[in-house]
């Protein structure tokens, strides 16, 4: 049996999370967190002007 054909035959698949909005009451405290989790930030938008 080729590798090909048990690599189709096996139905599992590699996934990775690339994108996650995380609404959050204090965003220091929430960026200290996940920073500490190891996630990486890669962009900073604010939603409004307050």
């Amino acid at each position: 049996m080729s590798s090909a054909s048990n690599m189709a035959g096996n139905g599992t698949s590699e996934m990775k999370l690339e994108i996650i909005v995380v609404p959050v009451s204090d965003v220091d405290r929430a960026k200290a967190f996940y920073g500490g989790l190891g996630w990486r930030l890669d962009a900073d938008y604010s939603s409004g002007g307050n």
